[in-house]
């Protein structure tokens, strides 16, 4: 299944498994899942290791061989078919002949250890420098050389002024870069929240927030941008820090939102278009007013307080991937807006009772709080993460079940022994 799933879209079985397996949408790359298909194929090459220790029979190992050297045969034939076929040239990749060679090594290897020109540690030997030779075709072809293709890992080395910079901005800080500043993945190189990053996936509500919009990036609270040769929009036009050393520049948008903050008023936005038209209005408020998207057509929004001109206090006390842990002191009640991306799985409390997160702004992660003083944790606890952790156990304990059961003596020791013993 793995190697099927993997083919990705060059089969007709992809959309079967993005429509029954739960969760398969979210793989960017398919080609990964061959790290599975290796997996299961190293346990059936510890088997075939332990029959080679048991010693196969003469029919079988005569067999084998055949087998690989028929397979060489034909990949080489195929090849050289297709060779005469493109005019005696060749402009496609050649690494499937390695498959060829490696078999054909494989029968010369066991044709050795059939005639005892060869012992068996030296037949394992062989059989696991082959299996390195073929894996390595296709894992590290495509590995660049340092001095012609790594042409970011100087930049790279250039990056602690940069880090160092962004650190004093403050904590939680989010900025944006260009890159032709810095060109390689900056944020999860170093640790820093960078908008508009590199990405392993990015989910439907985020992409439908029109990321390149400034009304965007401050909901969003980007409040910084670094650049050297690169240049920001006009809503980035004050700046705040020259770096002589790394030879940039660091604006302030001082509309940027903060990270996490309190509103007394909330607007539905029924359909899509509406939301849009909140986000594109600047006379929208985001530090007064959110808007949600019922999930059902009467769906009543929460209720809260209106106290205008409330002094409230929001702090992110830690943020971690999969945690969030924020103080809060509200003049009356209100949501507290964390500018995190919603997702189902995740889960908040405050001062220790559950409650519901709500989608607010149509994208980022908003919790109902009562006027006063309040401690608010997030945690992300999808489901698909303990299933797949009882599902893990299961296969365990069966694993050992039946290892165990494997083990199990074939007589009965009440029966006499053939020997005559007891």
């Amino acid at each position: 299944a793995a190697l099927v799933y993997s083919l990705g879209s060059h089969t007709v079985f992809q959309g079967i498994f993005y429509a029954l397996v739960p969760l398969a949408e979210k793989a960017r790359s398919p080609l990964m899942a061959t790290l599975v298909c290796n997996l299961c194929l190293c346990l059936l090459v510890s088997f075939g290791v332990d029959a080679l220790q048991d010693d196969l029979p003469a029919h079988l190992t005569h067999s084998l061989r055949w087998a690989l050297g028929g397979f060489g045969v034909f990949v080489y034939g195929v090849f050289w078919v297709m060779f005469l076929a493109q005019g005696n040239g060749w402009k496609n990749d050649t690494r499937a002949a390695t498959a060829g060679m490696v078999a054909l090594l494989a029968a010369a290897a066991f044709t050795g250890w059939q005639r005892r020109a060869i012992t068996r540690p030296a037949l394992l030997t062989a059989l696991g420098l082959l299996l390195f030779l073929e894996l390595g075709m296709g894992n590290v072809y495509q590995m660049p050389h340092r001095e012609k293709n790594l042409r970011n890992v100087p930049i790279m080395a250039s990056d602690r002024p940069w880090v160092a910079a962004v650190r004093k901005l403050g904590p939680n800080v989010r900025v944006q870069m260009s890159n032709e500043d810095r060109p390689h993945n900056f944020g999860d190189w170093n640790g820093v929240d960078v908008w508009h990053d590199y990405l392993a996936s990015l989910t439907a509500n985020i992409k439908k927030m029109y990321l390149h919009e400034g009304r965007t990036r401050e909901l969003f609270g980007v409040k910084y941008f670094l650049g050297a040769q690169s240049k920001p929009t006009e809503e980035w036009g004050e700046v705040v820090h020259t770096d002589e050393a790394g030879g940039f520049k660091i604006y302030l948008n001082r509309r940027a939102m903060p990270r996490a903050w309190a509103v007394h008023e909330l607007v539905a936005a029924k359909t899509y278009q509406e939301s849009r038209r909140f986000m594109d209005d600047s006379s929208f408020d985001f530090r007064r007013r959110a808007f949600l998207e019922p999930r059902q057509p009467r769906q009543a929004l929460p209720v809260l307080e209106r106290c205008p001109g409330a002094a409230d206090e929001v702090r992110i006390m830690r943020r971690v991937s999969n945690h969030v842990a924020m103080w809060a002191d509200l003049e009356c009640g209100g949501m507290v807006i964390l500018s995190d991306t919603y997702y189902p799985g995740w889960e908040a409390a405050i001062d220790g009772r559950p409650v519901t997160i709500h989608e607010a702004y149509g994208s980022i992660r908003g919790v109902v709080a009562s006027k006063g003083k309040h401690w608010i944790e997030m945690r992300y606890r999808p489901w698909s993460v303990y299933l797949g952790f009882a599902l893990s156990l299961a296969g365990l304990i069966a694993a050992m079940v039946v290892s165990r059961l494997d083990r199990a003596p074939d007589s009965d020791p009440r029966k006499p022994s053939t020997n005559g013993l007891r």
